[in-house]
Order: C-alpha cells, then structure tokens, then sequence
C-alpha cells in the first residue's frame, strides 16, 4: 500500500521515513502557523484560486507563497486541483475564521516565536534543574515557581 497526501504523518513505510516525516514536523507546524497568519484558508472560502489573489491579498511573493502551498497541500491542508491553483479542503477549512471549529487561533499560537524558543530550550530543561536562560524568556511575562 503507498501512502497518500493525507497520510501524515506516514503511519506506513519504512522506519526511516516515519522517523525523517516525523523530524520535519516543525515545518509542517511552521507551514500551518503560517496559512493561518496570512489567512490564508479564509482567502480560498468561496472556491479555487489562482496563487495571485492570496499573494496579493497578502503582501507576500508569488513565487515564495506557491512554494508554501505545494508543501501544505502535501500535508493534506490545501489541494492544487490545477497548477497555481488552490483550494480549501477539509483540513484547510478548520483554519478558516469563521469556522466553528477553528484551530486558527491555535496554529498561529503553537507555530509563535515564542514557543519555538521554548522547545528549542528543551535539552537545557531536561538537564538542569535551573530555570531557562533569560535570553529564552519573554519580559515581562511570569512563570510559576
């Protein structure tokens, strides 16, 4: 059985490809955080478009966002139904706005600067027992003790 473009993560195939799908999972996460931040889902709500309309509607290169895409629609997110055109589907939808459902919110959060900053963090937090370097911390905030 081959996998398909919404087997992810591959659940089939050789161990070293579920091992390399499931490092590049910060891309996807990054992919995902960044259809939400554009809005992207929200742009393709009334159907298929042309690469040009989100591009344009959001400022950023053609040619960058169309890469950005194909990964998504890899993922399962977006689908390229024609080439340099795309639409929502299932997945894509729970980043619309104004889905009841939304994981907009959520995306942009879990994709943030900040939260990378803390998984990147990681290896120091398991290894001391002394809170995060400062440089990892956001001002301003508070911490539990």
């Amino acid at each position: 059985m081959t996998e398909t473009d919404t087997d992810w993560p591959p659940a089939r195939g050789t161990p070293e490809s579920r091992l390399l799908a499931m490092m590049l999972g910060v891309a996807g996460t990054q992919l995902i955080g960044l259809a939400a931040h554009f809005g992207i889902a929200d742009l393709l709500r009334d159907g298929p478009k042309p690469i040009g309309t989100p591009a344009e509607a959001t400022g950023t290169r053609e040619q960058a966002l169309l890469q950005a895409m194909r990964a998504l629609a890899a993922l399962g997110i977006f689908a390229e139904p024609q080439p340099r055109q795309f639409v929502n589907i299932p997945l894509g939808d729970l980043l619309r706005s104004d889905d009841p459902n939304s994981l907009r919110g959520y995306a942009v959060l879990v994709s943030s600067a900040l939260m990378l900053r803390g998984w990147a963090n990681l290896p120091h937090a398991v290894q001391s027992r002394r809170r995060a370097p400062a440089r990892t911390r956001r001002r301003g905030t508070h911490h539990a003790r």
